[in-house]
């Protein structure tokens, strides 16, 4: 297992996580999925920040993307922490979270479509399962 595959993973899970949430009745059903959704990109976007882009940032040929990923990360963490700041009552909530999920797809499709094809290009297939057990290490603490 590399790195790759669980980013992937994660990039999935979140996915499944915000359409429960959009298809929530109850606010304390919908705060209960972003609490997991807020959990599982905090660690991500962490993880990438540390590890997965500083490696990549190196090479001219994904710098940009990496630039470009850090900006929306900074974005994600601005939404997380005023959707966690508000209750699922509020009725800016569902826009909040509507917008979020909007960042997240792009990103997801910017990392799967570009960066990560890049990354098997420039880390060898050690670099990427020792980053995939780093990661996992990680998630445990």
């Amino acid at each position: 297992m590399n790195i790759i595959t669980l980013l992937k993973s994660d990039h999935k899970e979140v996915t499944v996580l915000f359409k429960k949430l959009l298809k929530s009745k109850t606010a304390k059903i919908k705060e209960s999925i972003f609490s997991k959704i807020y959990k599982a990109l905090n660690m991500h976007t962490e993880f990438e920040e540390k590890t997965f882009y500083p490696a990549l940032k190196k090479t001219a040929k994904t710098k940009d993307l990496v630039l470009e990923s850090y900006v929306e990360h900074d974005l994600v963490k601005v939404l997380l922490s005023d959707i966690q700041n508000i209750s699922a009552k509020d009725e800016l909530w569902k826009a909040k979270v509507t917008v979020l999920q909007e960042i997240i797809k792009h990103h997801v499709k910017e990392e799967e479509q570009e960066l990560f094809p890049q990354a098997k290009r420039i880390l060898d297939k050690n670099q990427l399962d020792i980053m995939a057990k780093q990661y996992l290490s990680f998630k445990k603490e």
